[in-house]
């Protein structure tokens, strides 16, 4: 629907509703948001073939708690319950791309929600909310930009979605917060502080916070702060003004649960879904400031690599790239040590300017040292003179004639 350039004053609501939902928003926000989406259907498949999920919870148990009027879902043979989950990954990458996107979101929804129907013990909340939005996104337009189908096929490509995708998807996530406080509305949570205070007192011997886990006024602290947190966050993210740090409470929030308690993937699901709430172009100003940050960062990271390059050039850590002496040599380091210089002339002690000291006339004196020694190798990395010659004499004639 072409939107009008401004709403009509004297519209009812139902017009100034469907307004709103219709008007054109840009397609960067949702597009990353189908790609979020996709690729994390797919580690989930993927993480539970990686953790042996398949035999652990749904062969090897012979009796499974069926959901109402779905006691005919049986899972496949063990092959079969593999090639489920390898699927499922697949469709997941599928619909990040955008590569059949009509036919890998309903794939994905179905494969995910046979998943779901296996077991009644195998429930998650957060498994449940992939499965609802799974549903939302068949009905979205989202493969028509930013994705293999848009470029395969330019006719179908579009450059807006319509507003009331980003608004259903907001208020599917806005549930999940509200439910969330709903559920702690009760005076085991609010008056006394259960049950996180049991499953905090399990976590005592955390390093550096173990000790604040164990006061007795934490727990009820912490469930009045997850409380008012699932109760109003939906509300700060939707204010512009506080919204990016209001982003920075749910980050802060679902790191802190995630390190406290092993409830897998969630904190990586609500943390992805609620970058929903930002303005649809939040990628491209994304995407801007790190152009305009990158130069800064690598001219910074530049500088600290020469600065503590140069320290350790002058704590003489660096011996390859030392600068050279007033003879042109440079101090033998690596390249003596690596050297087939035989046991003698490796121990020998080296003179001031890191060349082993040698006769009056500059020649090493031949006997069985000399004899012995590997003699190409040496003279082939023996240090230059004055004159850019290497000092012939009675080892440098044998060499020759050798």
């Amino acid at each position: 629907m072409d939107a009008p350039s401004k709403c009509p004053s004297r519209a009812n609501l139902a017009l100034r509703a469907r307004y709103r939902l219709g008007e054109p928003t840009d397609v960067a926000g949702l597009v990353m948001f189908r790609v979020l989406f996709g690729l994390l259907v797919a580690t989930i498949a993927l993480r539970a073939l990686a953790l042996g999920w398949v035999e652990r919870a749904l062969l090897r148990p012979t009796f499974f708690f069926k959901f109402w009027g779905f006691a005919w879902v049986e899972p496949w043979p063990a092959w079969g319950m593999h090639l489920h989950l390898a699927l499922l990954a697949l469709a997941g990458l599928f619909v990040a791309a955008g590569l059949c996107y009509r036919a890998a979101i309903w794939a994905l929804f179905a494969g995910f929600c046979y998943l779901e129907l296996l077991d009644v013990t195998g429930y998650l909340n957060h498994y449940y909310l992939v499965l609802l939005l799974g549903l939302v996104l068949g009905f979205m337009p989202l493969g028509r930009a930013g994705s293999v189908d848009a470029w395969r096929a330019p006719a179908t490509r579009i450059e807006r979605f319509p507003a009331w995708c980003t608004w259903v998807l907001r208020f599917q996530i806005g549930l999940v917060y509200f439910f969330a406080a709903l559920a702690k509305l009760s005076p085991d949570w609010l008056v006394f502080g259960q049950p996180l205070g049991i499953w905090l007192a399990a976590r005592s011997e955390l390093p550096l916070v173990g000790s604040l886990l164990a006061v007795s006024w934490g727990p009820l602290a912490m469930s009045w702060a997850g409380f008012l947190y699932d109760l109003t966050i939906p509300l700060w993210l939707s204010w512009r003004r506080v919204r990016p740090y209001a982003y920075g409470v749910v980050l802060a929030f679902h790191l802190t649960v995630g390190a406290l308690f092993n409830i897998g993937l969630f904190p990586f699901i609500m943390t992805g879904a609620a970058l929903v709430f930002f303005s649809p172009s939040w990628p491209r100003v994304a995407a801007a400031w790190l152009r305009r940050a990158m130069p800064s960062v690598a001219a910074h990271a530049q500088r600290l690599i020469v600065s503590r390059r140069d320290r350790a050039m002058k704590a003489g850590k660096i011996a390859a790239n030392a600068p050279l002496g007033h003879s042109g040599i440079a101090p033998l380091g690596p390249i003596a040590a690596s050297a087939p210089l035989g046991p003698i002339a490796a121990s020998a002690p080296l003179g001031h300017s890191g060349i082993a000291p040698l006769g009056h006339t500059g020649i090493a004196p031949l006997g069985p040292i000399a004899a012995s020694a590997p003699l190409g190798p040496i003279a082939a990395s023996a240090p230059l003179g004055h004159s850019g010659h290497a000092p012939l004499g009675r080892i440098g004639f044998a060499v020759l004639v050798a």
